[in-house]
């Protein structure tokens, strides 16, 4: 028996969860990926919103590093060209995994009638907005989004 939970997948998830949600505060990248984790098992969690929230707030702060760690190198002129274009393409990808996190979160969110949706879709719309510099293909990004398995936070 699995009790409290229905059945395994719920206990695992739980476990994944619960550990994922305390550590946000210490290691954010561990935290990502035990909730990322969460989301894998047949279980109520897949479904909810708020893990799909946390993993794009986790690549908010990884894009917030990011930047200003290339801002502090492009201003001091001690980074090279190609170490630009690297730095650069990661950032690039930071964005495009949050814009993951948040069109997953936006959808759960409107299916349960979270009231956070209407702002993960703004955010969402913002960030798109900037990489893109367009709302153009928006909608069809988060069906795209939604449909395709979503990455792994601890191989990024």
């Amino acid at each position: 028996t699995f009790a409290p939970y229905k059945d395994k997948d719920e206990a695992l998830a739980w476990m994944y969860y619960i550990p994922g949600y305390i550590m946000i505060d210490t290691d954010y990248k561990e935290a990502a990926s035990n909730i990322y984790k969460a989301t894998k098992f047949n279980a109520p969690i897949k479904d909810s919103s708020l893990p799909y929230y946390l993993i794009a707030s986790y690549y908010e702060d990884v894009y917030a590093k990011l930047s200003t760690d290339l801002k502090a190198k492009v201003a001091a002129k001690t980074i090279s060209d190609a170490d630009f274009k690297t730095a650069n393409e990661r950032i690039n990808k930071a964005i495009e995994l949050m814009m993951d996190g948040y069109a997953r979160a936006f959808t759960r969110g409107e299916a349960e009638k979270n009231p956070n949706a209407a702002q993960w879709k703004d955010r969402l719309t913002q960030v798109y907005k900037f990489s893109k510099k367009t709302e153009e293909g928006l909608a069809e990004f988060i069906k795209f989004v939604v449909l395709s398995p979503m990455p792994d936070p601890a191989k990024f």
